[in-house]
């Protein structure tokens, strides 16, 4: 009677990988809030805060060759396109490292989704042998008996 238990093994196997499967996708869903949330922050406050202090910046340093006098042209203009050069490279830098992080958490949620897919398939693996063991299990006792029976 063997293969009544290989057989509930096998359907607790399966039903193991299900749930695995179900834990997989609500990980995956959570990194993806967060991934939704940290974006959110970045388009919402980082990159206006960053482009409000840029560009506050550019003004302090346009105000103070106009008060010292000094025409935007030759030197001070290029120190002036010298330090817009650096704002926009820093800006850029801020969207570069904003946007892998979002690439970086996508890439997990697709690694916890193929997890629990694998867990899953497993699952289904292990129910589908049952059934080989325990008609295998079934013929072994059935030889046995008829070899008892002959004896």
């Amino acid at each position: 009677m063997s293969f009544i238990s290989i057989l509930q093994g096998g359907k607790a196997a399966k039903q193991l990988g299900t749930y695995n499967k179900n834990l997989a996708d609500r990980d995956a869903s959570i990194i993806r809030q967060e991934r939704d949330q940290a974006w959110n922050f970045y388009e919402k406050f980082e990159q206006p805060k960053f482009d409000k202090t840029a560009e506050q910046i550019r003004d302090q340093l346009t105000v103070s060759y106009l008060k010292s006098g000094v025409t935007m042209e030759g030197t001070p203009m290029e120190a002036f396109i010298d330090q817009d050069y650096e704002l926009k490279t820093d800006a850029e830098i801020l969207k570069f490292n904003a946007v892998n992080a979002k690439s970086r958490s996508e890439n997990a949620a697709l690694m916890r989704e193929t997890e629990g897919m694998l867990a899953q398939w497993e699952g289904k693996l292990k129910k589908q042998q049952s059934y080989y063991d325990a008609g295998s299990s079934l013929l072994s006792d059935s030889a046995t008996m008829y070899g008892a029976y002959k004896a």
